[in-house]
């Protein structure tokens, strides 16, 4: 087994992203932090969208903030029976950035909540 140590600077190492995320990753859950950040609420109902609280949290060793109110789109439900969704921080490190994301639950007569 190899015993590794994060950041010695001999000058010559270059650290990727992932050296600093690896040490968060392990020491975090992933969740937001406090019980006021990202919260959710309704906008007009004819608007389909809702409205997310600044915020912040931590996905993947990622540290995220949000200092404004979000408005995530949401897909119209056309099925006729009642949709849970959910919000999610959705980090993509192939485009460097940081979006908040509705995930569709399936459209149910007792609906569940995606995973």
């Amino acid at each position: 087994m190899a015993i590794t140590t994060n950041f010695f600077n001999d000058g010559t190492t270059v650290y990727q992203a992932e050296d600093f995320i690896r040490p968060w990753n392990t020491l975090l859950s992933p969740g937001v932090f406090g019980d006021s950040g990202f919260k959710i609420g309704a906008t007009s109902p004819a608007s389909l969208a809702v409205q997310v609280t600044d915020g912040k949290a931590i996905n993947g060793g990622y540290f995220v903030a949000s200092d404004a109110v979000e408005t995530v789109e949401i897909t119209a439900n056309t099925s006729g029976y009642n949709r849970l969704d959910i919000i999610v921080i959705e980090i993509d490190t192939t485009n460097m950035k940081t979006v908040l994301k509705d995930v569709q639950g399936v459209p149910s007569s007792s609906p569940t909540a995606p995973n």
